[in-house]
Formats: structure tokens, C-alpha cells, sequence
């Protein structure tokens, strides 16, 4: 039970920041401000914008937003290949983003082709209808067991599991011949990784009793494992972390703790504000970010003067995560200041952010 909730523990670990709000293209603006687009699926966006918006602007921020992966077979890298075919269906000039832009990431060959067979667009349909099975059910309340199909599948390699598009494998192989002639390393990788999802996607051959695993959705309550963001904004200072809520917020501290390494000037110049600066920008991005906040929260806020706190709260802000437990736990740190204090300490605890990763890096596969 405990690898189930590690794996879900991934999730927390892998948000990364958001673009510095200030050098963000009108285009970025556009679909932060506009009512259309909130709430909706990103690849419906690129979509809509693809067919309203000058190509180049979209084509420039898209390639901007996969050059923060070092390699396209991270899953922020497959979730945004993965958007992009949803919307375009345009493989050829993904491929040219990807791999032959001069401001792009400039992926290699073979590891292009592995994210984009990660992306699912050339699995058969066949092999994902039985993941329906693994739905969380309408109106049931998330928790370890309810999320484990979807954590299951990334770390088995099915992370393209929300794609829309399908292109054949034979039609996919012939793109990657056309753009690279010499490297037929770059097809094999692409057929190797395409199987290996394949096989991932067997889950009688990974031993899951489905029967067993639809049992404990509904009877998890007292699992010291549990995932539940809502529990969060009911803690009170004297009450004790589970096992579980310890873990997440460490993880969300990890978070904040490497971007205040972060060396870049752009961010450390952002990061770098009087009390009063701070808190405006805090304001700003959690009104184009963040869930609602109650007039409680705004109000300690609006007292604090601990600078090291608001730039914890301002780099949280920063954080992207859309999952709703991500949602509750972060909604929950700024309602709470205590809350926000003890995440601000678990940034400088190493020995407990050490533990953590290892415990999420013994389940690589």
C-alpha cells in the first residue's frame, strides 16, 4: 500500500514553476485572462487558439514551454506533445519544434521518438479500453486506491493516456525517416518504446486483481496512506501529520527549496521584492493561478511582515499542479499561517526531504 502512495507522492514532487509572469507573451495573457479558456482541457485550448491566433505565436510559446524539459521523455514534456497532437494532429511540425527549431529544445532523435511514443499516439485502442475500468467513480471522493490507476500508468510508462489523436505506426515511422534519413536508431526507439507501453498496458501480466483494487476505493477510510487534500484545511496547530500529510507537505517544500536554489537571475530578481512588493505579486498570481482564497487568508496576509514566509507563499504560487488533492493542500497553507510556517521549515529540513526522495526513487522501473 505504502508504493501506492509514493507513487501518488510523484505527483507533489514533479510540479515545476511557471514562467516568470512578466516576460509571458500576449498570447499567455490571453488564455490566462479569458474566460473561455478556464477550466478547459489544454489541447482544446491550443486548438481553438491554433485556428484564431497567429500560428507563430502559439508555435514560439509551445516551444518555449517544452525547452524547460531536458528531455522529451519527462512527463511535462509527454503531457505537452501529447496536448499538442490532441490539437494539431500535426506530427511533422511537432517533430520540427521539438527537434529543429533554433529556440526550441532541440531534442535528439532517439529521445524525441521515445517521448513520442510515450505520448500513446500509435497504441492501438484495443489495449486502453480496459483501463476504464480504473475510472475513478462519478462523485466518489479521491484517495490512494481511487488515483492508482492513473499514478499506475505513469510509472509504467502510460502517461499519454488523456490522447485524443491516433496516427498509425507505419505512417509515424515514415515522418521520423523523412526528418532523420541517418539515424534508424530513432524508428527502432520509437517501435521498442510503442511495444514496451504496449506491454505496460496489460495489467493481467502486472498481476492486478481489478476486482480487489475496486474493493478498496471504497474501503480505504482508515488507510494511514490516504490522500486527502480536503483533510488538510480542517487541521488545527495541535493536532499531529499522518504519514501521509507529513509526506505531501514535504514534498511541497521540496519544491519551494529548489527554487530558492535556483540560480537564475530572472527568477532571484522576481523573488526579490520589498514586504509590500511581495505581497502584490502574491496577489496578482493567485488571482490568475490559484483556487479562491476566504477573506481570512488575504488577511494575515495582508498583516504579515516575515519576508522569508511571503516569498514562500509567492514561489507556491509560482508552482503549477492541477490535481485537486494539489489544489486543497495549497489552498490549505495559505487559509492556515501555522500551516505555511511548518511548511517554510520542512524547506530547510534536509534529512527529511533526503527521505523522501529516496523513498520516491526506489520506484523507478
Amino acid at each position: 500500500m505504502k508504493w501506492v502512495f509514493l507513487m501518488i507522492i510523484q505527483r507533489f514532487i514533479s510540479v515545476r514553476p511557471r514562467p516568470i509572469p512578466y516576460s509571458l507573451t500576449g498570447f499567455v495573457d490571453l488564455n490566462k485572462s479569458d474566460p473561455f479558456f478556464l477550466g478547459r482541457d489544454r489541447g482544446d485550448v491550443l486548438k481553438f487558439l491554433c485556428k484564431t491566433c497567429e500560428r507563430e505565436v502559439v508555435e514560439l510559446w509551445f516551444a518555449e514551454e517544452l525547452k524547460a524539459y531536458q528531455s522529451a521523455g519527462q512527463y511535462g514534456a509527454i503531457d505537452l506533445m501529447t496536448d499538442w497532437l490532441n490539437a494539431d494532429q500535426d506530427l511533422s511540425r511537432l517533430v520540427q519544434i521539438a527537434c529543429f527549431l533554433k529556440n526550441g529544445p532541440c531534442f535528439n532523435a532517439v529521445d524525441f521518438a521515445q517521448g513520442l511514443a510515450s505520448t500513446w499516439v500509435s497504441v492501438p485502442q484495443k489495449s486502453v479500453q480496459q483501463l476504464n475500468m480504473l475510472m475513478l467513480p462519478k462523485g466518489e471522493v479521491h484517495g490512494v486506491w481511487s488515483l492508482f490507476g492513473n499514478v499506475l500508468l505513469d510509472v509504467l510508462g502510460g502517461k499519454g493516456r488523456n490522447i485524443r489523436a491516433n496516427i498509425d505506426e507505419n505512417e509515424v515511422l515514415s515522418i521520423l525517416d523523412y526528418f532523420f534519413p541517418k539515424n534508424k536508431e530513432a524508428q527502432a526507439e520509437f517501435s521498442k518504446t510503442r511495444g514496451r507501453v504496449i506491454e505496460s498496458l496489460d495489467l493481467k501480466s502486472k498481476g492486478i486483481d481489478v476486482k480487489e483494487l475496486m474493493d478498496r476505493v471504497t474501503n480505504n477510510s482508515h488507510d494511514q496512506y490516504r490522500v486527502d487534500g480536503e483533510a488538510f484545511l480542517t487541521l488545527s496547530s495541535d493536532m499531529e501529520f499522518s504519514t501521509a500529510q507529513k509526506m505531501i507537505l514535504t514534498a511541497i517544500a521540496r519544491n519551494i527549496a529548489s527554487l530558492k536554489e535556483d540560480e537564475d537571475p530572472e527568477k532571484k530578481e522576481f523573488f526579490t521584492d520589498t514586504i509590500t512588493g511581495l505581497k502584490r505579486k502574491i496577489i496578482k498570481l493567485s488571482e490568475e493561478y490559484s483556487p479562491v482564497y476566504t477573506e481570512s487568508a488575504w488577511a494575515w496576509i495582508d498583516q504579515e511582515e516575515e519576508r522569508e514566509l511571503l516569498v514562500g507563499l509567492l514561489m507556491l504560487t509560482c508552482l503549477k499542479g492541477d490535481h485537486s488533492d494539489y489544489v486543497d493542500v495549497k489552498r490549505a497553507i495559505f487559509e492556515k499561517r501555522w500551516l505555511a510556517c511548518k511548511v517554510m521549515a520542512l524547506t530547510k529540513d534536509k534529512d527529511a526531504i533526503m527521505e523522501l526522495e529516496e523513498s520516491v526513487a526506489s520506484l523507478k522501473i
